[in-house]
């Protein structure tokens, strides 16, 4: 077997010790937190510590989630906007198309003679009808 599983930290873990001193642990951190007068100082620095760490921690969560939450918002308004510039773009080409089937129309209507493009002439009644 491998040294390390009879290590004296294993052995101590593995046998009574291990629970024993996470009951007082336990004891000292609860009288601390009862004030009481057994509570030592060492370990109201480590619960402090631990606090601040906490505070820290959620902070930094919390940041982190805003962040990601602004750059979603802001990726959202950057595709509305090119989405937005994009439907402005092919109106402005239907109106241009629009414009020069116009032209294209009134310039097809006039012969050199002066005479309209189309026929004038009289059809049946319900003629090119389907």
């Amino acid at each position: 077997m491998s040294p390390l599983f009879f290590s004296p930290d294993a052995n101590a873990q593995a046998g009574r010790g291990f629970p024993d001193a996470r009951m007082r642990d336990f004891d000292r951190q609860r009288a601390c937190e009862l004030n009481l007068p057994t509570c030592l100082p060492q370990i109201r620095r480590q619960m402090e510590e631990r606090d601040v760490l906490q505070m820290w921690q959620s902070a930094m969560i919390i940041g982190v989630l805003a962040l990601i939450g602004l750059l979603v918002v802001r990726a959202n308004n950057e595709k509305k906007k090119k989405d937005q510039e994009m439907l402005a773009k092919s109106r402005q080409a239907a109106r241009k198309r629009k414009e020069q089937t116009r032209q294209r129309d009134d310039d097809d209507d006039d012969f050199d003679d002066g005479q309209p493009g189309r026929s004038t002439l009289e059809r049946p009644a319900g003629f090119g009808r389907r």
